[in-house]
């Protein structure tokens, strides 16, 4: 079930496209990373056929993060999704054949 009062108070404050250019990731100011494939995306205008439950615009995958801060920056570098949280960046480990941000692969603490 949607919650919907997270729904009118979601902030996107950070964005970035994977790189093989597949899926474009939005960091919330919830803590969560959303995923959404592009390709879903540009169909939606190609066709008006689909699955009514899941509108092309829902996310291919939502991605919470442990400290449920706000997502201030995202990059990516090879296979590594790289967050800025508050006071620290984040390299998570993103499977392509899967499109799945898997574990904290390294993180860097910023002075405070």
């Amino acid at each position: 079930m949607t919650d919907i009062k997270k729904c009118f108070y979601t902030t996107i404050l950070s964005q970035t496209i994977s790189g093989d250019g597949k899926y474009l990731f939005c960091g919330s100011n919830f803590g969560e990373i959303l995923i959404y494939s592009i390709d879903r995306i540009l169909s939606c205008s190609e066709s008006s056929n689909g699955d009514p439950d899941k509108p092309p615009t829902a996310p291919h995958a939502i991605f919470p993060l442990p400290e449920k801060c706000q997502v201030y920056s995202l990059s990516f570098y090879k296979d590594f999704l790289i967050v800025g949280l508050n006071s620290e960046i984040c390299g998570y480990a993103w499977n392509v054949k899967n499109a799945t941000v898997g574990k904290r692969a390294w993180t860097v603490k910023l002075p405070v």
